[in-house]
């Protein structure tokens, strides 16, 4: 006899989000529609291979932080007349 278990909703890449990962993350944020939570996870997992491709390590939420203050820090530009200031 087949059941089926669970199903996929999303993929990005070769990365499949599921329809329970998605409810838990969902309940976890109720704040946020369905689309705004599958739009949250699908950023997430890019940012984390992204993060990733840099070598960065730590947990999923620790790569996505690294990442985001990598990139900040690389568009920030603060001259030195804004510094003696």
């Amino acid at each position: 006899e087949l059941r089926l278990l669970d199903r996929v909703v999303a993929f990005v890449d070769e990365t499949a989000i599921t329809l329970s990962e998605f409810n838990e993350f969902h309940q976890s944020n109720p704040k946020m529609t369905q689309d705004e939570a599958i739009r949250e996870m699908i950023n997430r997992l890019l940012l984390k291979k992204e993060a990733l491709k840099l070598k960065l390590s730590g947990t999923d939420d620790e790569l996505i932080k690294q990442y985001e203050d990598l990139k900040i820090q690389s568009s920030v530009i603060i001259k030195n007349e804004d510094i003696e200031r």
